[in-house]
């Protein structure tokens, strides 16, 4: 099924467009075609009405979005390795090995993969340690509000560690 964008795109309507016509603003309209913000009924039928869709090809859009998008929430994707998102490092990274990740296989990206998040991350952390003065503050903050719990009464260690 398209995403809320390719419909939008196949219609050749633009974001500004559609989000004047149904009476919100472009920025929260483009949240709502990356699956940031929830469509209530009343903005689906008003989308549905101007892309000229059924209300259940606009709802099966929205939620592709919405699964994209919940995948895309994983803290890794959100690190940022030299100044840049992760995925772009590491494509950079790849293509200055002369890598095709298209060719790769799984086991053999999921290596890649792991060799540069043990050479990179732990430069990335101390760079943003260094670069952002209150982070300290923050996790220590953070620190005073989060309690490890043992669960199926397994240490802390054995939680994170893992099976040995």
């Amino acid at each position: 099924m398209n995403s809320l964008h390719q419909l939008r795109k196949e219609k050749k309507i633009r974001m500004v467009d559609i989000a004047s016509r149904i009476g919100i603003s472009q920025s929260h309209y483009s949240n709502l075609e990356r699956g940031k913000r929830t469509m209530s009924d009343n903005l689906l039928e008003k989308v549905a009405e101007v892309l000229g869709e059924s209300k259940g090809n606009v709802l099966s859009a929205v939620n592709s979005n919405v699964v994209e998008s919940y995948k895309l929430r994983s803290w890794l994707t959100n690190v940022r390795i030299n100044g840049l998102p992760f995925i772009k490092a590491f494509r950079y990274h790849l293509e200055k090995g002369a890598s095709d990740p298209n060719a790769m296989d799984d086991a053999t990206l999921k290596k890649e993969l792991r060799t540069f998040i043990e050479s990179h991350i732990g430069y990335s952390v101390l760079a943003e340690l260094s670069e952002k003065k209150n982070l300290i503050e923050i996790i220590r903050s953070k620190l005073h509000d989060a309690e490890v719990v043992p669960k199926e009464s397994k240490t802390v260690n054995e939680q994170f560690e893992g099976p040995k």
